[in-house]
């Protein structure tokens, strides 16, 4: 019987010893605050800029900030950062201490984030890079809900490939069974117009300029060559080449900018006298 009291004694030791080794930190893979950065408070229809002014504790979260047209409401920010939901208490210590906010938001994958408030006021915001991504990169990810539409996540890059193998996609790449489609910016399939090209051959001397443009229904998205050598450039609003602004050309001809025609301009890149043969891609406006 002695024997079995030392072990149970043995067995109670090691369960007390257990919860010491339990004790972890933050995941490979989590959000962090950015200091100094800005609160806008919401309350009662204004709004109000705060400023979290220094984190002076990542696990537990806590940090220092201000309200910023009076630098003596001065408060303290405790809270949790879990996953992409943040909760914060903040506990004014200057003027009208003891004033306290309970907000709770959630991390966007620019680093933004927005949330409610309790009390007098409703909302929070707080700008991109606010709080910045600590381990693995993350990417975002087209996922596949149950009724085969798409909606936008953002997920650690190690698990990109297995969102890929069940029917998941990215923006701009194909959408599974749907040929012809890609997904755009919010996931929507998107289907996948292409250009019309247009294009010319001619004699150039050495230096020699041309240009091509878009019927006026349609809009220039690409330019090039296709037989020998020279420079091109997209020419539309905002354009510049040679030391000529858009509607202007160096060879004298003047787009219809107010028909809203966009193209190219070639230029010989000086090799001596070439024939090339060039194009511009063109979508429907």
């Amino acid at each position: 019987m002695k024997k079995l009291g030392i072990l149970v004694a043995a067995l109670a030791l090691l369960v007390i010893a257990v919860p010491a080794l339990a004790k972890r930190g933050k995941a490979p893979g989590h959000w962090e605050l950015t200091a100094p950065t800005g609160i806008d408070l919401t309350c009662g229809g204004g709004t109000f800029r705060h400023t979290l002014d220094e984190i002076t504790s990542d696990d537990p979260l806590m940090g220092i900030g201000h309200y910023n047209p009076n630098g003596a409401y001065t408060w303290d920010l405790t809270g949790d950062i879990d996953g992409n939901d943040v909760f914060f208490t903040i506990v004014y210590t200057g003027i009208n201490s003891g004033y306290t906010l309970n907000l709770e938001g959630t991390i966007a994958s620019d680093g933004s984030i927005t949330g409610t408030s309790d009390g007098n006021c409703q909302t929070f915001a707080m700008g991109e890079g606010s709080a910045v991504w600590k381990g693995p990169a993350k990417v975002d990810v087209c996922h596949v809900k149950g009724n085969g539409s798409y909606h936008l996540i953002n997920v650690s890059e190690k698990a990109l490939p297995a969102h890929l193998a069940h029917g998941d996609g990215q923006v701009g790449g194909e959408v599974p069974d749907m040929g012809g489609y890609v997904f755009g910016e919010d996931c929507t399939p998107e289907e996948v117009v292409e250009p019309n090209r247009y294009q010319n051959t001619l004699g150039f001397n050495p230096t020699g300029w041309a240009g091509w443009s878009c019927p006026l229904t349609e809009y220039a998205v690409g330019a090039g060559v296709l037989v020998g050598t020279a420079d091109t450039y997209l020419w539309g609003p905002g354009a510049s080449a040679g030391g000529y602004d858009y509607p202007a050309t160096p060879f004298g001809y003047t787009y219809n900018e107010a028909g809203g025609e966009t193209g190219m301009i070639i230029q010989n890149d000086g090799d001596g006298n070439e024939t090339i043969t060039y194009y511009v891609d063109c979508l429907p406006k």
